[in-house]
């Protein structure tokens, strides 16, 4: 989906992760009078969750079915999709892949 790709280069861009993910809290609708009491490790938490709803067959379907007619992905899921590329690797290499090329 082409707002993970998005999301991705919004933490090449920013370069912190809790930055990133705190962005993404601002798009699902947090009003902007509560951009000061944002707790984003509460929101990494929920994310945390969110990823190991995928225990089983049932919840993987549960899941998908909630988010079959929606435009975009689930702000926590573009979160999870986000951190599990961080924590694959591929954030560190691609930063890294231009260290080299820059330097």
């Amino acid at each position: 989906m082409s707002e993970f790709t998005a999301d991705r280069a919004g933490l090449l861009t920013c370069q912190d992760p809790k930055v990133a993910a705190t962005a993404l809290m601002k798009l699902a609708g947090v009003p902007q009078k509560y951009f000061d009491r944002i707790r984003i490790d509460e929101f990494i938490n929920q994310v945390k969750e969110f990823e190991d709803y995928d225990y089983d067959t049932l919840d993987k379907v549960a899941k998908y079915l909630s988010i079959m007619w929606q435009d975009h992905p689930w702000t926590v899921m573009r979160a999870s999709e986000l951190f599990k590329w961080v924590e694959s690797g591929g954030y560190e290499e691609v930063i890294n892949n231009y260290d080299e090329k820059t330097a």
